[in-house]
């Protein structure tokens, strides 16, 4: 249970796409980081990446399940290349790609939302969608979702990674359960594969605290001065970090450490 039990948050940023056809699964199975064969009526939600053929990141999504159709989630300003990227991996794949016009977006914590619950942490309600949505539960201000997304040490992937150049293990997205170690081959595979199985993983997301101001590019310093990480992302006196691993617990006392990767998983 959350403090935001009952409430509810338009996503304004968000958009969807449809990708129907009998190839969907296959499609997709070859491009994203996720297995598609989990995707059904019993796990109806999955979250993924789509990485450059190098394996660098190139956008984070939800992968929904309807029936003779998949949804997918994305940041509404990514929406269009986000389409125009998988129509070019189509080639005779017998799928349709195309926006959904005037869709909503919108994450519940009502306990009786019909939606899809958030894969990435069991405190982040439901995401629910459609073109309009009724519902006795109070609008919001978005604010008090992304504070909770801060606390959690949520990324907005986008923010805090730099497309086409970071790795998604820099934003955690493999501990919030965005990539299969175990499918087949996808697009980017083999370094995903090599940085994992190496244990090749320097840096990471960590949410820091500070009283002092926090702006997006600045850099983190240790004690003694040596910069150790990069500001990606900042709410208030909250800021989401890329930070050295191994240095991170020399942090200038300037800052709190609030939250940071699952050891057990590096």
């Amino acid at each position: 249970m959350t403090s935001l039990d009952h409430h509810i948050f338009t996503l304004p940023d968000r958009a969807l796409i449809e990708i129907s056809g009998e190839d969907r699964i296959a499609f997709l199975q070859g491009l994203v980081t996720q297995d598609m064969d989990k995707l059904s009526a019993e796990t109806p939600i999955l979250y993924s990446c789509l990485l450059t053929p190098q394996g660098k990141f190139q956008s984070d999504f939800f992968i929904i399940y309807q029936n003779d159709k998949i949804i997918v989630e994305c940041r509404a300003s990514h929406c269009e290349s986000l389409s125009k990227k998988l129509m070019l991996h189509k080639l005779r794949s017998k799928v349709s790609i195309q926006p959904v016009v005037n869709a909503q977006v919108f994450v519940s914590f009502s306990p009786d939302t019909e939606g899809y619950k958030d894969p990435r942490h069991q405190d982040l309600g439901y995401r629910v969608y459609g073109q309009n949505h009724d519902t006795d539960t109070e609008m919001r201000d978005l604010s008090l979702y992304t504070e909770l997304c801060f606390n959690l040490g949520i990324p907005d992937a986008e923010k805090a990674l730099t497309e086409g150049q970071s790795t998604l293990f820099e934003g955690n997205l493999d501990q919030l359960g965005a990539v299969s170690f175990s499918k087949g081959c996808y697009m980017g595979q083999e370094l995903v594969s090599r940085i994992h199985h190496r244990g090749l993983v320097k840096r990471r997301l960590f949410t820091l605290r500070s009283e002092n101001e926090m702006s997006v590019g600045m850099d983190v310093h240790s004690k003694d001065g040596k910069t150790i990480g990069e500001i990606r992302d900042t709410f208030g006196n909250t800021a989401h970090a890329i930070l050295k691993i191994d240095e991170a617990d020399n942090i200038a006392d300037d800052y709190e450490i609030l939250t940071r990767p699952d050891a057990s998983l590096l």
